[in-house]
């Protein structure tokens, strides 16, 4: 009977559970509940416990998945604040280290905290500390080539005295 087919589909999964609750099966088994001879009003307590039971399996299910998710959102955004708080010295080696430090924690929190200010803060400063790096580094170059074009003319200029006492 309808009854017993229901209460084989009620040990399904949460899915099933929750479509025999939307396709209306559940008014139609309090009434055999309430109405019916002993064996469909068997069935039916079955059947209905099976879908309570599932149904309140499927609830704490999600609470725990949200919660968890809340957990893991508050986690990432703690982390994303350490390193954003996390201020270092301004040389070279310093501004290196933060910026592994923001990518590392940008890479691993990233997916829970998507939208957050924080990660968007997070990302403006690793972007801003990759380009000062870069600007650090371009200027390092710059004052190297003329560090070396100073000690040529100091070296000429040594040759030229030498040349000049002789």
């Amino acid at each position: 009977n309808a009854a017993s087919a229901l209460g084989n589909l009620a040990d399904g999964d949460a899915a099933i559970v929750a479509a025999i609750a939307a396709a209306g099966a559940v008014e139609p088994l309090i009434a055999l509940l309430r109405d019916g001879d002993a064996q469909g009003k068997a069935i039916a307590a079955g059947t209905l416990l099976s879908l309570a039971v599932k149904a309140a399996a499927a609830k704490a299910a999600a609470e725990k998945e949200a919660a968890e998710k809340e957990a893991s959102e508050k986690a990432a955004l703690a982390a994303l604040r350490v390193a954003l708080e996390t201020s270092s010295g301004d040389d070279q080696s310093s501004l290196e280290a933060r910026l592994v430090a923001i990518k590392i924690v940008i890479s691993a929190h990233a997916a829970a905290a998507e939208g957050s200010p924080l990660l968007k803060e997070a990302r403006a400063l690793r972007d801003k500390l990759a380009e000062q790096l870069r600007r650090d580094a371009k200027m390092s170059k710059g004052k190297k080539k003329l560090e070396e074009r100073e000690m040529q003319r100091e070296m000429q200029r040594q040759r030229e005295l030498a040349e000049n006492a002789e």
